[in-house]
């Protein structure tokens, strides 16, 4: 009698392991660990790029750069004159980011568009994060990239992207700027560029921008032949709309 209660305790016992088992293998997490980094949409005001550390279901660091126009970082020392609020609104972003553990916090005064920018690339980020695979391959949205570039400037991509298909991609280069046919270099000590205008005297660029923006469209892919008037050019939107495709990537890997 007595071994037979033993063994009655000792099998309650088994059951109950086995059960706090269970639950505890059906609690799972409902993001991944680790650093997910994602950008906004672009436009002709640039972008915004957030990293999300998360740790058990909690945002505990937000690190946030934001572009401009031309792809080119906005420093401090670089944009600190013409736009004040920039730093104080990351660090606030940042701050409720991590506070409210989620991207949809409230705007910072005076910097609408930082803000909206940086809470969808938080959202992003997130969305990056889900433990559960994302059933698209691609965000949708307009997302812009730049090629690699030199002392004679680079090239820009914006690729708006449907469903999983490309459904329209706009080019465009960059040219130094010059004043008495000397470089310009802003507060930070970097070399300053436009956008080629209407007016930029090679036809082939302006005939490229349109045949190599209907090309990937058309193929549905950036690997397509270059326009032999234009093959640097050419080469450098493909680049670019190929950094931009992956930017705008639904999954990442855990770093």
């Amino acid at each position: 009698m007595a071994m037979q209660n033993k063994w009655l305790v000792y099998s309650l016992g088994l059951v109950m392991l086995l059960g706090a088992f269970v639950i505890s293998g059906c609690e799972s997490n409902t993001y991944n660990e680790g650093v997910f980094t994602a950008i906004s949409e672009g436009d002709e005001r640039g972008y915004a790029e957030v990293s999300l550390t998360i740790e058990n279901d909690e945002i505990t660091d937000v690190e946030i750069t934001e572009y401009d126009g031309l792809d080119v970082e906005k420093l401090d020392e670089a944009y600190g004159q013409r736009f004040e609020p920039m730093e104080e609104a990351h660090e606030y972003l940042a701050e409720e980011i991590v506070a409210n553990n989620t991207w949809e916090v409230d705007t910072f005064s005076g910097a609408t568009s930082t803000s909206e920018k940086v809470s969808q690339a938080a959202r992003f980020a997130m969305e990056k994060a889900f433990v559960e695979e994302a059933e698209q391959d691609y965000f949708d949205g307009t997302f812009m990239a730049r090629s690699e570039g030199s002392e004679r400037g680079w090239h820009i991509a914006w690729v708006t992207i449907e469903n999983d298909e490309i459904v329209d991609v706009e080019l465009a280069g960059t040219t130094p700027v010059e004043e008495d046919s000397e470089p310009v270099f802003d507060d930070a000590g970097r070399q300053v560029f436009e956008l080629k205008s209407e007016e930029y005297a090679h036809q082939p660029y302006h005939e490229g921008q349109e045949v190599i923006a209907e090309r990937i469209v058309g193929y549905q892919e950036p690997e397509v032949d270059t326009l032999s008037e234009a093959t640097s050019s050419s080469e450098q939107w493909i680049e670019a709309v190929e950094k931009a495709l992956d930017k705008a990537q639904t999954r990442a890997e855990v770093e």
